[in-house]
């Protein structure tokens, strides 16, 4: 399968490795190069939408959104969450109208302090200890809704 991976850091780079080791074609589109990965890559800033969205003239079937702030220290409350929401929720708008199958954004529940699995079902935002958590709870919302929408 073609498969588009947005982002390349620790929640990104296992997924890149297990998806190459069963050979599917891997497009990874971030901020910064990977010197691990030897495959295709486009380094982008995701809030330069419009120059992002060309990257579907590539016709993946699967898209995985991994990309967020993960700045040590910074990331709970850093307002730069409200942008990472905002383009995960244009991600899917964009997404209804073209051929991607599957839509799939990673996150932790660390956050949220869950130590247990969960479902998406079981996220509440009044669960939220921090706006990274509280942005990431919004964005999967808006994502459920509009995909849902476009049935």
């Amino acid at each position: 399968m073609r498969i588009l991976i947005i982002g390349n850091g620790f929640l990104a780079s296992p997924i890149i490795g297990k998806l190459l080791t069963e050979g599917h074609e891997i497009l990874v589109y971030s901020r910064r190069e990977s010197l691990e990965f030897h495959g295709h890559q486009i380094v982008g800033d995701i809030f330069d939408f419009a120059k992002f969205s060309k990257v579907l003239d590539w016709n993946p079937q699967i898209v995985i959104n991994t990309a967020w702030i993960t700045t040590p220290t910074k990331y709970l409350n850093d307002s730069s969450n409200y942008n990472y929401a905002q383009f995960t929720i244009n991600l899917a708008k964009l997404l209804v109208n073209s051929n991607v199958e599957h839509l799939i954004v990673f996150g932790s529940c660390l956050e949220l302090e869950f130590k247990d699995r969960l479902k998406s079902t079981q996220i509440q935002t009044s669960r939220s200890k921090s706006l990274y958590a509280s942005q990431k709870i919004a964005a999967l919302e808006s994502c459920r809704t509009t995909l849902e929408r476009a049935r």
